[in-house]
């Protein structure tokens, strides 16, 4: 008498079979997820590290270049200073408006200097 129904243990293998099938579906599916979260956790590290590296540059230039800066105020100050001294003892040599000094000729008087538009220190 077959009456169409499955025995037990072809349920048995049926049912073990399917949960076999679901549990590789739901690994194969953490997989993939994990695979994903792998990756844009490494691109998120990876735009941070170009971030970092970025703004570490970016502060690296500024150091140098507030340094040059520096460098080049305390130049400006030691000319300036070496500047006035050989004013002082030569007054009528260095025009502080166009920066030059002028051995060859230099403004004799006030007038001279105020018709060249030169401001020199004078006698």
């Amino acid at each position: 008498m077959s009456t169409g129904t499955p025995s037990q243990p072809e349920d048995r293998s049926r049912q073990r079979s399917q949960a076999l099938k679901e549990a590789f579906d739901s690994m194969e599916t953490r997989i993939r997820l994990m695979e994903m979260l792998f990756y844009s956790a490494e691109v998120r590290i990876r735009h941070d590290i170009k971030c970092e590296y970025f703004q570490l540059l970016d502060e690296l230039r500024r150091g140098v270049m507030e340094q040059q800066e520096r460098e080049m105020l305390e130049l400006r100050r030691a000319m300036e200073v070496q500047l006035r001294e050989l004013a002082a003892r030569h007054p009528c040599c260095y025009c502080f408006s166009c920066r030059v000094i002028n051995y060859a000729r230099p403004c004799n008087t006030r007038r001279e200097a105020q018709a060249t538009e030169h401001r020199s220190f004078f006698c």
